[in-house]
Parts: C-alpha cells; structure tokens; sequence
C-alpha cells in the first residue's frame, strides 16, 4: 500500500544536500519543492499550502530558524505546516533554538531513509494509513531473526508480540504522565521504548519515541492529544508488521 503523496517544501543552500534530500522524499513518493534559503522558504510557505518542510538550519540571508518565525508569524487563521530542522548540530542550544522558532523536530546529518520516512509518517498530522513497511523494517527484521534469534521465526515474533505489549503498557503509562506534565517519567517512558523498537526495526515506534523523549525536555510544550494520536498510529503500523510478517513466514513453512 502506498502513501498519500505530499507536497513538501525542501529548504537548504548546499546543492549536494538538496540532492540526497530530495532523491529520499521523491522515492518516499512524495512532490518535493526545493529552495535555497530562509526567504525564499517563507515566502514558498505563503504562496503554497504544504504538508511538511524541511528547513536547514544555516543558509545565507535568512537561516532557518528565522525564516520558521516568519512562517509562524504568517500562519494567523491557517493550518499549521510541521517544520522539520534539518542539521549536523546536535548541541542542547541547537535543540532549543529549533523549538523557540516554532519548528516541530530536527534530523541530525547524516540521516537514513528509514528516518525520513518515520519523520514524514509521524508529521503528516494522520494522511498517511498504517502500512505494514512503515511498521517494520524488512530488513532489519531479517537481520534480528539472522543474527540474534539464528534464523528462528518463531523466537522473533515472540519478541515482536512481547515488544507490542510493551508498546501498549508505555502508551497508557505516558497518557497520564502527559496529562500531569511528568516530564521525567516521559522522558524514562519513551527512552526504553526507543531502543527497543529499534532493535528489531520498528523504526516508526523509535522515531516517535526518539521525538516524544525529546519534547519531554523543558523548553518544549508538550501537546498530549498530537503525541497520543501518533502513538496510536505507530502502534497499529507496528501491529499489521507483526500479522503481516508471520504470514510471510508461515507462508514460508508451508512451501
């Protein structure tokens, strides 16, 4: 199944960058339009009505964060587009600096496809139905059975059933630490989750989490309803892999 396409708005001075970037979204399957720099950004935002963009942090002119204060500033009486902050800078201040200019998230470069296509799943604000690939990643699934579970299916999905548990055990557990603002039981929530999900290529689950984790730190307002319906969805997306899967694999035993 694939995804509903997306117009996203690509904003980034570097050509080899704009290059790579745009060849992930264009083979997510979505309409990429691209700019070089922070003003040509909000004035694409202010012409265009774009699901997501991604906004790198320092161009010439206008960088990144001011150009996301622009398009906030813009935005009266419109629908919000998610900004995403694309940079090598993984400084606490960076973080910070991304959240008071309004912008949703950030990618840290280098990034994999896998990222991209968790980031744009958890920011399409619901466009997207679960699909089984946005779930579970194929390969990495492999990879764990291969190598950890030697070649056994069966001991694999006994992980995925108990990670799906789990899953459902965090997402009812951080349903009242977000009503409560407890930002530290999020934060330890969403940390052991994360790693979890990643070990067996859950990567939507991850990202989310890596996000929730993140949010849960002082500077940004936490919006329970938005993470509380993206939780969801990963946890769905997680649930159809986990069917689809063991179909493939009793599929597998039957031939």
């Amino acid at each position: 199944m694939s995804p509903t396409p997306l117009s996203i708005l690509l904003a980034d001075d570097n050509p080899a960058n704009q290059k790579v970037l745009q060849y992930m979204l264009e083979r997510l399957g979505h309409r990429v339009s691209v700019v070089g720099n922070g003003l040509a950004a909000a004035s694409a935002c202010a012409a265009a009505d774009f699901d997501l963009v991604f906004m790198d942090m320092m161009m010439p002119g206008m960088d990144g964060p001011s150009a996301a204060r622009v398009i906030r500033e813009s935005e009266a009486g419109r629908r919000r587009v998610p900004i995403i902050a694309v940079t090598a800078n993984v400084e606490r201040r960076d973080e910070k600096q991304c959240v008071e200019a309004g912008m949703d998230a950030f990618l840290t470069k280098p990034f994999t496809l896998d990222q991209i296509r968790a980031t744009v799943q958890t920011y399409s604000r619901g466009r997207f139905a679960p699909t089984t690939d946005q779930g579970l990643d194929d390969a990495k699934l492999r990879t764990f059975t291969d190598t950890m579970a030697d070649g056994d299916w069966g001991f694999t999905f006994e992980i995925l059933e108990d990670l799906l548990v789990e899953a459902q055990r965090v997402r009812s557990g951080m349903q009242v630490a977000l009503e409560q603002e407890d930002r530290s039981a999020i934060r330890q929530l969403a940390h052991s989750l994360k790693s979890a999900a990643a070990v067996v290529g859950a990567g939507q689950l991850s990202m989310l989490c890596e996000q929730i984790e993140y949010a849960a730190k002082e500077v940004q307002t936490l919006d329970v309803e938005a993470f509380m319906t993206r939780f969801e969805a990963a946890i769905g997306s997680l649930r159809a892999g986990i069917q689809h899967f063991r179909q493939e694999a009793e599929g597998r035993l039957e031939s």
